[in-house]
């Protein structure tokens, strides 16, 4: 399942992309050991909640399906997205995807992303940019 994914928050689902210039914030906010709790992980779809819920959207795991899928393939139609809420607010420097290895037996990647966040400010989403101005993320280009 390849092609441009809505990330509402971030995805951490590898490839890493530069958010914020800072060299001081390094440390990883929990996706991958579990700080950031599963109920604080939600999804516009799932193929099949528990196997592939928003909940087994953690970097470098194998449980369940090994990874959050949308319900329908994602096309220039089709809108999906998985948020996070980190509960506070956080300055994020790195985002990182991987596609659903499934023991080997995944075939889905998102080689392509968008990154969105909540500005209470303007109680709005805004949809990340990098330096070039770049709004699409690359994303992977297999499954691991």
């Amino acid at each position: 399942m390849a092609g441009p994914l809505l990330l509402a928050l971030l995805l951490v689902n590898g490839l890493r992309h530069s958010v914020a210039n800072s060299g001081e914030c390094k440390a990883p906010l929990g996706m991958e050991e579990g700080r950031i709790p599963d109920s604080a992980i939600s999804a516009s779809s799932s193929y099949e909640v528990k196997s592939v819920g928003p909940q087994n959207a953690r970097i470098r795991q194998e449980l369940n399906g090994g990874a959050w899928c949308p319900k329908a393939q994602i096309s220039s139609e089709i809108r999906e997205f998985l948020e996070v809420d980190l509960l506070k607010n956080h300055l994020v420097t790195w985002t990182e995807t991987q596609g659903r290895f499934g023991n080997g037996q995944g075939q889905e990647y998102a080689e392509a992303y968008l990154v969105e966040y909540w500005r209470d400010s303007l109680s709005q989403w805004v949809v990340y940019k990098n330096t070039r101005g770049e709004k699409v993320l690359a994303g992977n280009s297999n499954t691991y």
